[in-house]
């Protein structure tokens, strides 16, 4: 049962060294890079609101 146990851990190990170098698995597990595009630019156009109604249909 002692080899067993340490047999178990060996296959383990090979496995996860195995994994850690397929190609496939680590382009998985990297972080990408944000594309960073050109920035827009804002457009902002002031505008006035005129009020047509009246104080006493404001308050309505």
């Amino acid at each position: 049962m002692r080899y067993a146990k340490y047999f178990k851990l060996f296959v383990i190990l090979l496995l996860v060294i195995d994994l850690a170098g397929c190609e496939a698995f680590v382009r998985k597990f990297t972080r990408k890079k944000k594309d960073q595009g050109p920035a827009e630019e804002l457009v902002i156009v002031p505008e006035e609101y005129k009020d047509t109604r009246t104080t006493e249909t404001k308050y309505r």
